[in-house]
């Protein structure tokens, strides 16, 4: 991906969705990935979604751009997923991201929220 300067990368880092010690996937069913353009120049945004059971795995990626003072949105279908890393790639400092996981009933599962602290930059 060509960007003509210096990308951002950041990852989830390993990520469990093991449903309690029955072991079946889908803690989480759906994963949102945000990003907010904080820049005054256009910003391209890819989001990556990787699969980890025993090899690491490119399922999806999703790439768009933001205009600025926008934010917006992806989501992954981690449902089938006993584990399973997202990248976020921007294309400057100015671009914030987060992900968040949603469970079946559409609500948040805190231990699949991740502020843009919490992130690896890689």
């Amino acid at each position: 991906m060509a960007y003509g300067h210096k990308v951002i990368r950041y990852s989830t880092s390993p990520v469990e969705n093991a449903k309690g010690i029955s072991g079946l996937p889908g803690t989480s069913v759906q994963f949102f990935a945000k990003a907010l353009n904080n820049s005054k120049k256009k910003a391209t945004i890819t989001f990556q979604l990787f699969r980890l059971n025993g090899q690491k795995v490119l399922l999806d990626t999703q790439t768009f751009t933001l205009a600025p003072g926008s934010s917006g949105f992806r989501t992954f279908d981690v449902s089938q997923l006993f584990q399973f890393e997202v990248v976020f790639t921007v294309s400057n400092c100015n671009v914030l991201v987060s992900g968040w996981g949603k469970n079946k009933a559409g609500q948040l599962v805190a231990a699949h929220r991740f502020a843009q602290a919490e992130l690896t930059r890689f």
